[in-house]
């Protein structure tokens, strides 16, 4: 069984990457990105690690080790986009109650908000699950053509 570290490293670069050029277009163009980026930046940080794993493995990843490349790439999306959030707060001088108030959303229940990081927990999991296949399957058969 491969170190899926390296792939998750890769994923981790990417999605930065990714978070990086989102928020350069909406700031220089002045638009709100709309709330599906934060999909497509799954799906663009996947592709690299998964075509490098099958050029590197020379077969597409086992649904084991799909699942754990998905557990980890998520844990890491989660953690870098806190790290994102917190370092932009830092920057606007702004404080979590103040972001609470500005969204209107200070008389949430606790209970409403762990559904909701469960729900995107689980629909980031998913995403980054069944689109790791979908590319490893592709980048497989494009090694078998150049062949």
């Amino acid at each position: 069984m491969p170190n899926l570290a390296k792939y998750v490293l890769q994923f981790c670069i990417a999605y930065l990457g990714c978070s990086a050029l989102v928020f350069a277009v909406t700031t220089i163009f002045d638009f709100e990105a709309p709330s599906s980026m934060g999909i497509v930046s799954l799906l663009a940080s996947t592709t690299y690690p998964m075509q490098t794993f099958v050029k590197t493995e020379q077969r597409v990843p086992t649904k084991s080790e799909r699942v754990q490349f998905s557990v980890f790439a998520t844990l890491a999306s989660l953690a870098l986009s806190a790290a994102l959030f917190l370092g932009l707060m830092a920057f606007y001088q702004l404080n979590f109650l103040d972001m609470l108030t500005a969204f209107g959303v200070t008389d949430v229940p606790t209970t409403v908000w762990l559904l909701i990081a469960v729900f995107i927990l689980c629909l980031s999991w998913a995403v980054i699950y069944l689109f790791s296949g979908v590319t490893a399957k592709m980048a497989m058969k494009q090694a078998l053509k150049t062949k």
